[in-house]
């Protein structure tokens, strides 16, 4: 506890030190898991998802029936995921939004009645029809017959994962 409250007082100041403390209580105590939550939490602060994932597979390790490492961790890939997504890397978006799905359905393994894991797996496939809407509003504006072939293709894809978001919200 003394590590995790020197971490905890000192980060927002000085946090090379703050992890010199916390490094130190995982020397001296190991197995003691509060010190990896403290640094899971300030990395979800600050957003470091990459440094997050290594963190909450640790976690996971640690405490394989805690839900919630298991619901973060979904989130940070689906961070990652929209991350990708805005960029227009579709393809490493794609294997985010994949990941972030799997852990969300590993949390619900654990508890069938997570809410967060519910309206998450729901919010991935909201998102990526609500992500489509810009690209489909540019197609709009073409009357010609290819141009018409396209919206329809991407307006129904759309509505597929609006369709499939529907059913987790419901029970949600």
């Amino acid at each position: 506890l003394v590590y995790e409250a020197l971490f905890t007082l000192t980060v927002d100041q000085d946090e090379p030190k703050a992890m010199e403390y916390l490094e130190t209580g995982k020397k001296v105590n190991p197995d003691e898991s509060s010190l990896l939550f403290a640094e899971i939490n300030h990395y979800l602060k600050v957003g470091k998802l990459d440094v997050l994932i290594g963190k909450l597979k640790a976690a996971i390790a640690k405490e394989p029936e805690n839900v919630s490492v298991y619901t973060t961790l979904g989130n940070v890939y689906d961070q990652l995921n929209q991350r990708e997504r805005a960029s227009g890397n579709i393809a490493e978006a794609d294997k985010y939004f994949d990941l972030a799905f799997d852990y969300y359905g590993q949390a619900l393994a654990k508890n069938p009645n997570t809410f967060d894991a519910i309206y998450s797996q729901g919010a991935l496939y909201y998102n990526k029809a609500a992500g489509m809407v810009d690209k489909l509003n540019e197609l709009s504006n073409d009357y010609t017959p290819a141009g018409n072939k396209k919206y329809k293709a991407l307006k129904d894809e759309m509505d597929g994962y609006f369709t499939k978001a529907l059913p987790y919200f419901i029970k949600a």
